[in-house]
């Protein structure tokens, strides 16, 4: 996505199985530092979750995912339709 955004892709054929990935996710991330150009960053965990439709394009995918990270408004929220 971009400097501040991660897109993380899985082969996954329901909801629930992305969404206990990404809770796992957020437990191993949350509360972690990185160093980011000499600058301590802490890191938080929103994720939008998005399954694949049939004949769905990847743009169409990601607009999908990243409306439902905009939806998930916070650290350590999931959003998934």
């Amino acid at each position: 996505f971009d400097d501040t955004h991660l897109a993380v892709f899985l082969h996954c054929r329901e909801a629930d199985q992305a969404v206990a990935f990404g809770r796992r996710l957020s437990m191993l991330l949350s509360g972690q530092q990185l160093d980011w150009h000499g600058d301590l960053i802490k890191v938080t965990v929103s994720m939008g979750i998005a399954l694949r439709e049939t004949g769905e394009s990847m743009e169409q995918l990601n607009a999908r995912a990243a409306a439902r990270l905009a939806a998930a408004a916070g650290p350590g929220q999931i959003v998934a339709v």
